[in-house]
């Protein structure tokens, strides 16, 4: 009975941080390090993507969910968007990282933070600069109309 109680709150849990994951306005990843037969990071695997990251990019969750980055954004590889090297250093060193990336490919500046909640695995989080100081443009605009009142 106890085991079945502890079971229906894990449930509730994962469902209610799984609505979080999908409702916030910030890209997220969880993904899987890919390594090569000398255990370098050679890709990585989208394990999940919420409809956030998927407009930032374009894609459906079906062009990403189960992919490696290569098959995906080959482009992003060769490109000056560190985020894979910062999400690589992270999974490796167990730290957090947080680091502003322009992306060439979606012409965006992003601030990325990752961190790894398990071995050979990360979950990263885009905030996209523009959106967001557009909206900090409209607040500001917003509140300066309300002191002229």
């Amino acid at each position: 009975m106890l085991a079945d109680r502890w079971e229906v709150k894990m449930q509730q849990s994962e469902s209610f941080y799984r609505s979080i994951m999908e409702k916030i306005i910030y890209g997220y990843i969880y993904c899987r390090i890919i390594t090569d037969e000398n255990n370098h990071p050679a890709d990585f695997e989208f394990i999940e993507a919420n409809q956030a990251f998927l407009k930032m990019t374009g894609f459906n969750s079906g062009d990403v969910i189960g992919k490696k980055v290569t098959e995906v954004m080959a482009s992003v590889i060769h490109s000056n968007f560190e985020w894979i090297t910062l999400c690589i250093n992270a999974t490796f060193s167990g730290n957090s990282a947080v680091s502003e990336e322009y992306c060439i490919f979606a012409d965006r500046r992003y601030l990325v933070s990752v961190y790894s909640p398990e071995p050979q695995k990360f979950i990263a989080i885009f905030k996209d600069e523009i959106q967001y100081n557009e909206f900090a443009e409209k607040d500001k605009l917003v509140y300066e109309l309300e002191q002229q009142e």
